[in-house]
């Protein structure tokens, strides 16, 4: 954004505070949703059932998060990483 342009900033700024809703109107955000569905490749009763299901976190799928903190922690033991884990 051109550092003149305060008119642009102050909406911004207006939108971030949250005093000023993003999407003035249902229309417009029902638009925006049919988009992104679009977008996705997905039909817009699909993406609202993702959107409405459950949260997922990293720790809902595989990783190696404990193999990679177990050798972390060796390298640190031995001298050859210096980082502080918690």
């Amino acid at each position: 954004m051109p550092p003149g342009n305060k008119a642009s900033q102050a909406l911004l700024e207006e939108d971030l505070i949250g005093d000023k809703a993003i999407y003035p109107d249902e229309e417009s955000m029902a638009k925006e949703f049919e988009y992104v569905a679009k977008k996705l490749g997905l039909t817009v009763a699909e993406f609202e059932e993702i959107f409405k299901g459950e949260n997922k976190s990293y720790d809902d799928y595989k990783n190696n998060l404990f193999l990679i903190t177990l050798g972390a922690r060796i390298a640190n033991m031995l001298g050859l990483d210096n980082r502080i884990f918690r």
